[in-house]
């Protein structure tokens, strides 16, 4: 066996070509070599079996970093080769694939291009026959990837510590090993043109509703774009509707995507993302979070009660507040009025520049602890409100009511586990805020009326984003509570699930 050359990397370079309209070269061992020249990444190598015979050259191509090559390819894949050479010689590709022993893919003459494209970026090593003009692949891939931890998006307290990472096959491993059946399907589909993003889809096939599996299916098949590498942009993309709140949920946690499947839901995953999608959601999904299923029916539904009171004062406090002093004065009970009042001399601006302001600083504080680093983010957030609100006080810019607002908005809204929900919050308080400034109690319930006619009109996947509150109420104590598992014997009606029942027939 002799090598006979090999590419340290190219160095000239060829123009792009256009995707759309590119002519399908003829498949030889220059037009490999010329394929990925501009790739200084992918090696090719070429090798006689055997030194004299000059029909047992072949042309060996890898993406360095994505495969094991030194390894494979020198102690198992050239070894196996040789000795099929050596007693059977190169014939047949059907031959070559079958008898190799190294479970070769012959790699069709129609698009090879780019066939061998999504091969060599998804770790595969290429074997090219020239005498055979026969391309082959073979799974050799080793891309880098760290282990299973603990989601940063979502703390666990009682759950699992395992959550998703950035290569899908170990999160697809996370569920599999917790639905230990072959009812529980996985698909995969390729989402843009220059990346080639895999995007999976798990379902259990005899619980989900066949009409939101292949809802989402064809949603990602209408997606033409250049590349996709975001679950958040493939959520944007998969719902056209200009909708303010996020259509589909968001977790870290592969036990709560587990839970939502077997509840008749679909779970997609992007490669690269450590998180999965999960379609339909509702509102009370997002209220959610993976540790309810990991505490008592008792403490869970204390937790989503609050998160739900947490969601209407979060949202309508300040704007009530503003309408109540601005234009309503005389609504207020007139120690708490008199109160106020000693608080505000002296204070240089009105009620509305106040609270904006407030609200404003809040913002600003939530997004540094976000984007800091945990231990240091939550400490800003907590010292830095604590210190700049007591100096504005003290120094006369605010009023002691107004940083109270402030403060109470801000905790309610903190207990939202939905990062994505939490910022539409956000957003609809500041408009809620400015009707309210421009027209009393008027405006604070014109702008209430629009946010939920907003949200009677969503759909996700063709469940009403508000069900189950409108009949038949019977998913609604559910949704809204966390029932007793004992209690809980049929899956949500709202989803028309195939098999509606949770719990087996013990009786033998």
């Amino acid at each position: 066996m002799i090598r006979l050359f090999g590419n340290q990397g190219a160095e000239s370079k060829r123009p792009s070509p256009n995707t759309e309209a590119t002519v399908l070269q003829p498949l030889n061992e220059q037009s490999l070599i010329q394929h990925f020249k501009m790739c200084q990444d992918v090696k090719h190598h070429v090798y006689k079996l055997n030194p004299n015979d000059e029909q047992s050259r072949i042309l060996l191509i890898y993406c360095e970093g994505l495969s094991d090559n030194q390894t494979f390819i020198h102690e198992t894949a050239l070894p196996h080769l040789t000795r099929f050479y050596e007693n059977n010689g190169f014939h047949l590709h059907e031959e070559i694939a079958e008898s190799s022993q190294l479970q070769l893919e012959f790699v069709t003459l129609e698009e090879w291009e780019q066939t061998a494209e999504t091969d060599i970026f998804e770790g595969k090593l290429l074997l090219f026959i020239p005498t055979l003009r026969s391309l082959f692949s073979l799974d050799i891939s080793k891309k880098p990837a760290r282990n299973p931890e603990e989601s940063s998006i979502e703390v666990s307290v009682r759950g699992s510590k395992d959550g998703f990472v950035e290569e899908l096959g170990v999160n697809v491993a996370l569920i599999r090993k917790r639905i230990k059946s072959t009812s529980m399907v996985y698909e995969t589909k390729k989402v843009g043109v220059r990346t080639k993003t895999t995007v999976a889809i798990l379902y259990m096939r005899d619980i989900v509703d066949p009409k939101i599996v292949q809802d989402v299916k064809n949603k990602l098949d209408d997606l033409h774009i250049d590349g996709a590498f975001s679950a958040t942009q493939l959520e944007e993309l998969m719902e056209p509707t200009k909708a303010l709140f996020p259509l589909m949920g968001y977790t870290g946690r592969p036990d709560f995507t587990v839970s939502c499947m077997l509840n008749g839901r679909v779970a997609l995953i992007v490669d690269g993302t450590p998180a999965a999608l999960i379609a339909p959601a509702n509102l009370f999904l997002l209220l959610k979070t993976p540790e309810d299923i990991h505490f008592t029916a008792l403490s869970s539904t204390f937790g989503q009660t609050l998160r739900l009171l947490g969601i209407f004062f979060s949202l309508l406090l300040p704007a009530f507040w503003v309408a109540i002093l601005s234009y309503h004065q005389d609504q207020l009970p007139y120690y708490l009025l008199a109160t106020l009042g000693i608080n505000r001399l002296g204070i240089p601006f009105d009620v509305t520049v106040e609270m904006l302001i407030v609200l404003i600083f809040l913002e600003i504080l939530r997004e540094a602890g976000v984007r800091l680093p945990s231990a240091v983010g939550s400490t800003v957030t907590v010292v830095g409100g604590l210190i700049l609100g007591d100096a504005a006080i003290r120094a006369g810019f605010l009023s002691p009511g107004i940083v109270v607002i402030g403060a109470i908005t801000q905790i309610f809204g903190s207990t939202l586990s939905s990062l994505s929900l939490a910022g539409t919050i956000s957003i609809l308080r500041f408009f809620l805020f400015i009707l309210s400034a421009m027209l009393g109690i008027y405006g604070f319930f014109l702008g209430l009326f629009i946010v939920l006619s907003h949200l009677a009109s969503l759909r996700s996947c063709g469940l009403p984003y508000l069900a189950p509150i409108s009949p038949p109420f019977k998913d609604f104590a559910n949704a809204l509570f966390r029932l007793p598992w004992q209690w809980r014997n049929t899956r949500p009606d709202m989803l028309k699930t195939r098999d509606s029942t949770r719990q087996w027939d013990r009786q033998k």
